[in-house]
């Protein structure tokens, strides 16, 4: 199947251990002929899994609303308990453009999206990146800041109001952030012998805030499941702040503060372009496999043999 224009979506729901659920939930986009899931990345720890799908613009923004309304129907936050920071059971929903389209189109499907979740549901939606009018709020870490009660704080001052939906938070499902932006990677590092006070210090390092590589968001933490400590990061400028150059940086910062670093795994897909070119001795990359490849994964699912526009 040949597609002039190309959307992917990058849905991060909260809910990483019920597998029959998360079975359930990549049923509900595999049914459009005209959208391909590409992956389901689930993680115990953080309590939550990131579904990876892409299609037409329409055909995508159809199986996000039925994927978010299953997850809102069915999720319940207020018994979620997770390392991963979230507002809402349907936490993040960004639309990315792959091909013949741009952020402006994406633009418009997430604010379609969001206004009809909103509508349906009542829950409040609140825009961040490219999409958002607020230059303060296009960082999701601002949404995020002082967890459900502080961003309820901020709404009943009048600080941060929803774009689409009620002044409250729903009881079960919190809130959704809704964006549009380019290609990025997801990409975390485990410490060998380290703790998670190490750990947020190499995230602090090599945060651009904190003049790091340039488009690195990163957290620490400890990941009861594996005994280890990791650094979890959002790669939001791959030409500049690649995998291998992350993690090139933080062995350096892991050998000032005297810890090793141990595998590294990306979550979801990464364009092949971003990926050095033996992934899994470079990036010592967790069960590193082909399927990985957003291109690959393109092609197996969708026929598509086109060129990425990142």
């Amino acid at each position: 199947m040949s597609h002039e224009t190309l959307v992917e979506c990058v849905m991060n729901i909260s809910e990483g251990r019920d597998r029959a659920l998360l079975d359930r939930l990549a049923g509900v986009v595999s049914a459009d002929k005209e959208c391909a899931l590409l992956d389901v990345h689930r993680d115990a720890d953080h309590h939550r899994s990131v579904f990876t799908f892409a299609g037409t613009p329409e055909a995508v923004l159809r199986r996000a609303l039925a994927l978010a309304s299953v997850a809102v129907e069915t999720l319940d936050l207020r018994r979620h308990k997770g390392v991963h920071p979230r507002i809402g059971v349907v936490d993040v929903v960004p639309f990315v453009p792959l091909a013949g389209v741009g952020l402006q189109e994406c633009r418009d499907l997430a604010v379609t999206f969001g206004a009809g979740l909103a509508e349906r549901f009542s829950v409040p939606v609140f825009l961040y990146g490219y999409v958002s009018g607020q230059a303060e709020y296009q960082e999701l870490s601002a949404l995020r800041r002082g967890g459900l009660a502080g961003l309820q704080a901020r709404i009943d001052s009048g600080e941060r109001l929803p774009d689409f939906g009620p002044r409250t938070l729903h009881p079960t499902a919190g809130a959704v952030a809704v964006g549009a932006r380019r290609l990025m990677g997801a990409f975390n590092v485990m410490l060998q012998g380290g703790d998670a006070e190490a750990a947020r210090e190499l995230a602090r390092r090599v945060r651009e805030a904190h003049s790091g590589i340039p488009g690195v968001r990163a957290l620490g933490w400890w990941l009861e499941s594996r005994k280890a400590a990791q650094v979890s990061m959002n790669l939001l400028d791959l030409h500049q702040g690649g995998p291998l150059r992350v993690r090139r940086y933080l062995e350096e910062r892991a050998g000032e503060l005297q810890v090793n670093l141990a595998e590294s795994e990306i979550v979801g897909l990464l364009p092949r372009a971003a990926l050095p070119s033996a992934p899994a001795e470079e990036l010592r990359l967790r069960g590193f496999h082909e399927g990985m490849v957003l291109e690959t994964r393109l092609r197996e699912t969708l026929g598509w043999e086109g060129t990425l526009e990142w």
